[in-house]
This record gives structure tokens, C-alpha cells and sequence, in this order.
């Protein structure tokens, strides 16, 4: 018969194995919520109204899309008033019902306009698929009243601040690429970027995600570029 004593050591060896394999698991793969990403742009002058955000969101493949937790969010309304939108973006996940309050149906929309659903005289506005790029939206009554949608099969988007920072909540680890776009240059170029981020021409961020990753500093340039 096996002695008591090394029956026992080879149990707690067991249980000491099993906590570093869980641990191991989770540090390769983080949490079940994802991993936080925070972007700090340094816009350089002439700068934009802080309003004329950039937009930032993850571009993920339908696989890793479906492992995003998603997070319920009511329908969005969408109001007019003095010539600007509340909110002036819409950052929505495909199937999200967007409701237009008062008189300012139809949008007008930029580009793809099969992606809405419509039937009634107001009915909310659902788009059917992600977009690549985000559309500019007007009122058919206000030309002036301009907004911007983007609506993906996920929830990792974010629009900057007053500060140019944004925050991705539940981005999954590992090498993970983001979109930078904002409306008066379109793709977003880096002058000067964190060590460990790359920014290509294409506003395509590619990026090393993990649970103890720094802020994502970048200094950009938000004004289009003079003729020579």
C-alpha cells in the first residue's frame, strides 16, 4: 500500500499544478470581459473643436467579434436642435434601433442607404451590417445639422474626449488592430506614435493587447495638409 503521507504531498501537488495552469490561462487570454484600452492623442496645431472627435474602434474579424461581451444598450434617440445633433455620433452595434425625434425624418444619408430598415412614416432607423468607415448624416430639413454613424457587430468603439483620450472597455488579448477616422482628414497618420503601436497610412492601428498594457499615446495631425 502507498504510505499516507506521499499520497497526500502528490494531492496538494496536484491542486499547486492546476492553480498555475489556470493562472497561465488566464494571463494569455485575460478576463472574460476583455482588456481595457485607453488612446491619448497629442493633436498638434491647428487643432479641431474638440467636438470634431476622432472616432476609434476595433477592427475585428466576425470570430473575434463574437467573443466580445456584448453589452445591452437601449434604442438610440436621435434629436436635432440649433443645426446640431444630440449625439452628434452614433456608435451603435448592428440590430440597434435608432429612434429620430420631431420632424426631422428622413435622414439624409451618406453612401450605403440599402443598410437601413424602413416601413412607417417614423419608424426607428436599424442598420443591417457593419460599416468600414463611418457615413455622415444630415436633416432633410437642416442641411447644417451634420452628424456621423458607425454601426459594427460589436461593441469595442469609442469616441475622444475634450482630452483627444477614448476608452475601449473589452478588447480580447492579443494582437489586435484599431481604426482611427475622424471627419476632416478621414484616416488618422501618426507624426509620432508609442513604441509598441504601429499606425499605418490607412488609420489601421495594430497593437499588442494584454492586461497590463500602458496608455496608447499618439501625436497626430487633424488638419488637412496645405497645397504645395
Amino acid at each position: 500500500k502507498s504510505c499516507p503521507r506521499f499520497q497526500q504531498l502528490l494531492h496538494v501537488q496536484a491542486i499547486w499544478l492546476t492553480r498555475v495552469a489556470m493562472l497561465l490561462m488566464f494571463v494569455s487570454t485575460g478576463s472574460a470581459e476583455g482588456t481595457k484600452v485607453t488612446f491619448q492623442l497629442d493633436v498638434q496645431e491647428p487643432a479641431p473643436p474638440v467636438d470634431r472627435a476622432v472616432i476609434i474602434w476595433l477592427d475585428a474579424s466576425p470570430e473575434v467579434a463574437a467573443g466580445i461581451p456584448a453589452v445591452h444598450r437601449p434604442p438610440v434617440q436621435l434629436q436635432r436642435s440649433d443645426h446640431q445633433w444630440e449625439p452628434r455620433f452614433l456608435l451603435t452595434r448592428v440590430g440597434t434601433p435608432i429612434q429620430v425625434v420631431g420632424s426631422d425624418y428622413p435622414l439624409e444619408l451618406q453612401e450605403i442607404p440599402q443598410s437601413i430598415i424602413v416601413s412607417d412614416k417614423y419608424p426607428p432607423i436599424v442598420f443591417v451590417k457593419p460599416m468600414k468607415i463611418p457615413i455622415k448624416f444630415t436633416s432633410a430639413n437642416d442641411a447644417q445639422a451634420v452628424g456621423y454613424a458607425l454601426s459594427l457587430d460589436h461593441n469595442a468603439s469609442a469616441i475622444t474626449d475634450k482630452n483627444w483620450t477614448a476608452t475601449i472597455q473589452g478588447v480580447p488579448n492579443g494582437k489586435r488592430s484599431f481604426r482611427l477616422w475622424q471627419e476632416d482628414v478621414g484616416w488618422v497618420r501618426a507624426i509620432s506614435q508609442h513604441p509598441s503601436a504601429n499606425l499605418e497610412r490607412s488609420g489601421l492601428l495594430t497593437v499588442d493587447v494584454n492586461s497590463g498594457m500602458p496608455v496608447i499615446k499618439l501625436q497626430v495631425r487633424l488638419a488637412k495638409e496645405a497645397p504645395k
